[in-house]
């Protein structure tokens, strides 16, 4: 079983931010409708209260795999996965 580590979740979400162009923390937060204390706390690694709910979240809204984002593992985006032996993609065109 994968182990989660607070400071490996920290820079994939700044990894995320970083991808979404050059924008301070507090525009990106404005931006994403993201409370930007809680995201400052978790890009530096000292948020501890942290629930699976929050990470689906931000995983559907950034379009990344919530396994991605909590273990840097499998494909990092969404529409790259294969559920049920078909790609996001395929399965939306039915």
């Amino acid at each position: 079983m994968d182990e989660f580590s607070l400071a490996e979740l920290s820079e994939r979400l700044k990894e995320i931010r970083e991808s979404k162009g050059e924008m301070s923390l507090r525009k990106f937060c404005q931006v994403y409708d993201l409370n930007a204390s809680v995201w400052s706390e978790l890009e530096r690694g000292i948020k501890r209260q942290l629930y699976v709910t929050h990470l689906a979240n931000l995983a559907l809204k950034f379009d990344v795999s919530p396994t991605w984002l909590m273990f840097g593992r499998g494909e990092k985006t969404l529409s790259g996965m294969n559920l049920a032996g078909m790609k996001l993609s395929e399965r939306n065109k039915q």
